[in-house]
């Protein structure tokens, strides 16, 4: 399966794990706004995706091949670059550039990335897709699951559905079906060894890890 890179119009991906996923990408769905941010990295976009109005003239006479121009103004570029990757049936998601700038931009853009994620997940579609950030990862999830970890790396965890109860085994502070009312309880924990377990029902979650 083909790993996509959705570059969105945030923070330019700096942190030498953000530039490495960026690397090793198949293919790069740029964002309009985002393409001179991915030009200074010294990269080139497969797909340039958006109702076109922030890339200069330059720019769409040198790309005028991969440009997808998409009007619809219910729905932000990010929500337009996810659309078409899964209208092609690229399931591999690595969305860079959706944080930084501005703060309330980085909410909307993870709730849509756990918007996508449940839909798919209803629909036992093999969604896999995640936010990279400068300083980790975020990752939606739905049921219990296990991460992949190190000793000490950072990791919080959101619960949006107060219904559900989680435990978790593995972590610094483990807690056993405890329902989170509040974003701030979950977070702040650590990783003790290579890996740690997220118990719960089903419910809507989102997890942060450190690089």
């Amino acid at each position: 399966m083909l790993n996509t890179i959705i570059l969105a119009n945030g923070e330019i991906p700096v942190h030498k794990n953000a530039i490495e996923i960026l690397k090793n990408g198949d293919q790069i769905v740029c964002c309009d706004g985002a393409i001179q941010n991915l030009k200074s990295l010294g990269f080139s976009p497969n797909i340039i995706i958006g109702d076109l109005d922030s890339i200069s003239e330059k720019d769409k006479i040198e790309y005028q091949n991969i440009l997808f121009e998409d009007k619809n103004e219910e729905v932000n570029d990010l929500q337009k670059a996810i659309n078409y990757c899964i209208s092609n049936n690229w399931y591999d998601i690595y969305i860079l550039g959706g944080f930084g700038l501005r703060e309330d931009h980085a909410i909307a853009n993870l709730s849509i990335m756990l918007n996508y994620a449940k839909i798919c997940f209803e629909k036992d579609t093999p969604l896999n897709i995640q936010m990279i950030t400068n300083t980790g990862t975020f990752i939606p999830f739905f049921d219990t699951t296990i991460f992949k970890s190190y000793k000490g790396q950072a990791v919080s965890i959101f619960s949006f559905t107060k219904e559900s109860k989680l435990t978790f085994i593995g972590l610094k502070y483990p807690v056993k079906e405890r329902v989170f009312n509040y974003f701030w309880e979950g977070s702040l924990n650590e990783a003790l060894t290579d890996q740690f377990t997220i118990e719960c029902s089903r419910g809507e979650f989102i997890i942060f890890q450190t690089f």
